[in-house]
């Protein structure tokens, strides 16, 4: 799957991904790094489920599966763009923007 999809991905570098267990520390980390003039912590976003799930049929048994076997790199485009437009919204003056959901894995 990752040399199929080696060529996908977001070139965009304003998102910062803060993955972690509860209680190891995230918010910990989410607060050191908003510390900068640079950077918004944002908290925990839905936003990837949400851009994923708008474009995967409902009645698609296995969402891992579907996104490891039937996501496009069209598709995959579409969904950084509107993950970036969404976090954008919410602090359009900040160059980096944590986003620090634990489902994001």
């Amino acid at each position: 799957m990752f040399k199929a999809k080696a060529d996908f991905g977001c070139k965009e570098n304003t998102p910062i991904f803060i993955l972690g267990m509860p209680r190891s520390g995230s918010t910990l980390i989410e607060q050191i790094l908003s510390s900068h003039e640079d950077v918004y912590g944002a908290g925990e976003l839905q936003f990837v489920k949400e851009c994923l799930l708008e474009n995967i049929p409902s009645d698609t048994p296995s969402m891992n599966n579907y996104l490891n076997t039937q996501l496009t790199h069209d598709h995959a485009n579409k969904q950084d763009s509107k993950y970036i437009e969404k976090i954008r919204d919410i602090a359009p003056n900040s160059k980096y923007i944590i986003d620090k959901m634990p489902a994001n894995y």
